[in-house]
């Protein structure tokens, strides 16, 4: 069952990930259409800071899949 439970989260995960995807490139259109290049750049910098935490939880998630993987010798 934990195997089961894992597969589930980790379809969750991805059905996420790629709505956050589809969220990011539209918040990066509406920052370059609505504000001047000044704040634009501070906007994107924000985001790119976020970006780099995310980065970090996949990470974590590829780690954890991998130790998973191995736990269950799933391939």
């Amino acid at each position: 069952m934990e195997a089961h439970d894992y597969y589930l989260r980790l379809t969750n995960l991805y059905a996420q990930i790629r709505a956050v995807g589809a969220n990011y490139n539209q918040t990066v259109k509406a920052i370059h259409t609505n504000f001047n290049d000044r704040r634009a750049i501070a906007l994107l910098a924000q985001l790119d800071k976020s970006t780099q935490e995310l980065n970090g939880l996949f990470r974590q998630v590829i780690r954890l899949t991998k130790e998973f993987n191995e736990k269950w010798s799933i391939e």
